[in-house]
């Protein structure tokens, strides 16, 4: 296929766009879409070479394969190599190097785009902070691809030059078919997963096989180009990260893209003389580097530097291009352009097949070595530990999990918060001689409705309601969760439904706890002074963001779901406790994080055993627990 210095200018205008919007996403808001431009360019490029190959009755998967692994393994693999190695030196191993090496496994497999699906929202604050994410969009390449040439060739074959067109054009109806159902069931999904999106690429090969034959008149050349370039432009501008995307939206940078590219094939109109001058074109020709290196600096630069990563991002960006200038120059093109000879598909599918098989090893030694917690000492490696062994794990499942052997006399029941008191509903039982169950549902605060159904869609508390009731053995019922903290989230419908779940339980002769909640955090605060004391190593420092928190503020923030459980003890004569966390976390006017040189959190509202075991005397108290080993 002909050369044209115009792509690579559309190029530019896509990686421009992701990584403004990366850097600052309120000065282009649909810059994100610069990825739908890429799709459209790589279908169009692939799509010629194969069609031209197949034509010619030249084409062979193996020197296609030959040429993508050229193209794209050196830099990518450069890339993971490089984020492997910051993270390796600077990365908690429990919670993010442990992500990280997972995340390698996947783009080594080019499934990234699966694994960021399951782990997180594109869109999402915590998204921000993991440095492969960007690679979703390589593995829907990479996964098309594997696909594409088999699909092309088979068409050739079966139905010839006339059939091709509808083929594609099939295939094209049936991904976007698949997008807009998926936008609208589950908008992350269609965001990330290949079948939705293979559509923007078969577009590409649409315009490299049809419409690109069909006449365009000269006079209305320059008035598409302007109308495709504006278009994509505004989009970029209007489109946000609010919209039902990719969906029908899509279609219009998508369409837009294809105008450009059909109207741009000939003539010496504004828009076409505009991409192919050198500005363009270089950046162009630097955009995948541009587009591997800009997001890990960024994200990294958030790990370190949360508080100051605003005022480094002009800095982050010049580093970025510099650095992917090198990669292009000294990774992509000597690659790219190295000798052709009758073995080299071989060599490269070996070269190919090493790296994959070398980072999916390393990931997934990774994430089975928890990170390799090795690297730390002393308090470090002491430290992580305490992340690592979650609360969670002696609860030994949580839906309906039992810890004890004993007959249960004791429910805990609540979301994720609840879960983080499974070590004292060990030492109970333990004392006690019975058993505890557990009804924890993440997400899902232990309360039923007026009606007796579940306060929450998707959360089965009227069932746990039920278990608990038609259990006389079961004395004790202990209620935990994050609770609202917001005086707007306080609602009367959640006071109500606290109301009627405590009443409902104590009706049943049951002794109610509830567990007010911890102090929250905005950053995962253990994790943040572990990373800091690593990165006193290299004579860096940074400040824990939010790491004091008031006393009094987190008093009243609870105040409102403590005085109602007080009136109800008080009211109904019923033994009905409350269990207030804010005086243990927070003995002066400052609330703690560490105790006694312990981590009380794993995250920034989560807990360790020694955090979970904060409240235990309390509890056992409330209980009249004895400690028999005492007597």
């Amino acid at each position: 296929m002909k050369y044209r210095a115009d792509i690579d200018g559309i190029r530019a205008i896509a990686v421009l766009a992701v990584v403004i919007y990366h850097a600052f996403p309120d000065i282009l808001p649909g810059g994100f879409i610069g990825v739908d431009v890429f799709f459209v360019i790589s279908g169009y490029l692939i799509s010629g070479i194969i069609i031209s190959e197949i034509k010619e009755d030249r084409f062979s998967i193996l020197n296609f394969y030959d040429r993508r692994i050229r193209r794209i393994f050196p830099a990518l693999f450069a890339l993971v190599s490089a984020v492997m190695l910051m993270g390796w030196l600077t990365l908690i191993p429990v919670i993010e190097f442990r992500e990280l090496s997972q995340s390698v496994s996947s783009v080594a497999l080019f499934l990234s785009n699966m694994y960021f699906w399951y782990k997180t929202d594109y869109f999402s604050q915590a998204a921000e902070l993991k440095p492969l994410l960007h690679t979703w969009s390589l593995a829907v390449e990479e996964q098309f691809y594997i696909i594409w040439p088999l699909f092309l060739a088979f068409l050739f074959r079966k139905t010839g030059k006339k059939g091709i067109t509808a083929g594609i054009l099939s295939f094209l109806l049936l991904s976007l078919a698949i997008s807009l159902i998926l936008t609208k069931a589950d908008p992350s999904a269609a965001f990330y997963m290949a079948p939705s999106r293979f559509w923007e690429l078969a577009a590409g090969g649409i315009l490299a096989i049809g419409i690109n034959k069909l006449p365009f008149p000269e006079k209305v050349r320059g008035a598409s180009q302007i109308l495709a370039f504006s278009g994509i432009i505004l989009s970029f501008l209007f489109i946000d990260d609010q919209a039902i995307f990719p969906g029908f939206v899509a279609i219009i940078p998508v369409t837009c893209t294809m105008l450009l590219i059909r109207a741009g094939t000939d003539g010496q109109h504004f828009i076409r003389r505009l991409l192919s001058s050198k500005p363009f074109v270089m950046t162009g020709k630097i955009s995948y580097s541009l587009y591997l290196w800009h997001w890990p600096l960024l994200a990294f630069a958030r790990i370190y530097h949360p508080d100051h990563e605003v005022m480094a991002k002009p800095a982050i960006l010049l580093f970025t291009f510099f650095i992917s200038v090198l990669s292009w120059k000294y990774i992509e093109t000597p690659f790219r352009k190295s000798k052709k000879t009758n073995s080299s598909g071989y060599k490269s599918l070996a070269f190919g097949g090493a790296l994959i098989a070398v980072w999916t090893l390393f990931g997934l030694t990774g994430h089975r070595n928890w990170g390799y917690p090795s690297r730390l000492s002393g308090d470090l490696a002491e430290q992580s530990d305490y992340i690592k062994n979650s609360p969670h794990f002696v609860c030994n499942g949580l839906y309906k999990s039992q810890i004890g052997s004993g007959p249960a006399s004791i429910a805990l029941w609540g979301d994720s918060h609840a879960a983080d008191l499974c070590p004292v509903m060990k030492q109970l039982t333990d004392l006690t001689g019975t058993g505890s169950m557990n009804y924890i549902q993440t997400s899902c605060l232990p309360l039923i409705t007026q009606d007796g159904s579940s306060y929450r869609k998707g959360c089965n508390t009227s069932g746990s309601m039920s278990a608990i009731l038609s259990n006389p053995q079961i004395t004790t019922v202990i209620l935990a969760g994050e609770w609202p903290a917001q005086e707007q989230q306080q609602t009367e419908t959640i006071l109500s439904a606290i109301r009627h779940t405590i009443t409902t339980l104590t009706a049943s002769g049951k002794h109610v706890i509830f567990i007010g909640d911890v102090p929250v955090y905005q950053t995962d605060i253990t994790v943040c002074h572990l990373r800091s004391e690593m990165l006193r190593r290299f004579g860096l420092q940074i400040r824990c963001a939010s790491g004091n928190l008031d006393k009094d503020q987190q008093i009243t923030k609870q105040s409102r779901i403590r005085s109602l459980v007080q009136s109800l003890k008080t009211e109904t004569k019923e033994r009905i406790d409350y269990v207030d966390r804010i005086p243990y976390f927070c003995p002066e006017n400052q609330c703690l994080s560490y105790h006694e040189g312990k981590p009380l959190y794993r995250d920034s509202n989560h807990l360790t055993i020694p955090g979970s075991l904060i409240v235990f005397s309390e509890i056992q108290a409330l209980m009249n627990v004895k400690d028999q080993s005492r007597m």
